[in-house]
């Protein structure tokens, strides 16, 4: 089964309660997704309030797709604004003024995106988002991608700034619960704030 996306606007939706879905976009199971030109803005949701695809789904293409001024209030790990659970490509997409909030998570959260496959990243953006977390242990809390599992990630052509994790004790840009491959090509960090419960910056 493939799902194609192009030019749509999810804008202000609120997604709540204790059934699935938890975002705005959920892909099920063996589904081949490609999201174009697509804006996912002011949207609200418990774990994820973007795109959510299914840990037995293929990786997910997006291109040219926005995520900006949405808001995750969650009680959980995972939780972040896109979660590509079997990886995927991003190609200039954004994502700009973005908040979670993790009350308790011990894993894997992020203020772009979480995955537990492989991802690609050309010519994108994460700028002015923020993740913060009440309580919970972590092994990566991350401004751009947290992952689950011994993954393989690019990044090229990228721009990360003036994002910040606080309340994690392990706030990085780029990290996950077991060692990665990460490769970065003409990619900009700056300004990004990580900080430990202490208030000690990393």
């Amino acid at each position: 089964t493939s799902v194609s996306v192009v030019g749509c606007l999810f804008r202000g939706n609120c997604v709540s309660g204790a059934y699935d879905p938890k975002c705005v976009f959920q892909l099920k199971n063996n589904v081949r997704a490609s999201i174009e030109a697509t804006v996912f803005r002011y949207n609200y949701g418990q774990t994820t309030c973007g795109l959510e695809g299914s840990a037995l789904g293929k990786p997910v293409v997006l291109r040219n797709v926005v995520f900006e001024n949405c808001t995750v209030n969650a009680d959980g790990s995972g939780s972040t604004i896109c979660n590509v659970k079997t990886g995927g490509t991003f190609d200039e997409c954004l994502f700009v003024s973005n908040t979670v909030k993790v009350l308790r998570g011990n894993y894997t959260d992020s203020a772009a995106v979480v995955t537990q496959g492989n991802c690609k990243f050309y010519n994108s953006y994460f700028g002015y988002s923020s993740l913060t977390k009440t309580s919970g242990s972590s092994t990566a809390d991350a401004t751009v991608l947290s992952s689950y599992g011994f993954l393989s990630h690019v990044f090229v052509n990228c721009t990360a700034e003036s994002n910040r994790v606080e309340g994690s004790a392990n706030p990085c840009s780029i990290g996950g619960n077991r060692p990665l491959k990460i490769g970065l090509a003409n990619c900009v960090f700056r300004n990004n704030d990580c900080v430990t419960p202490g208030g000690v910056r990393q």
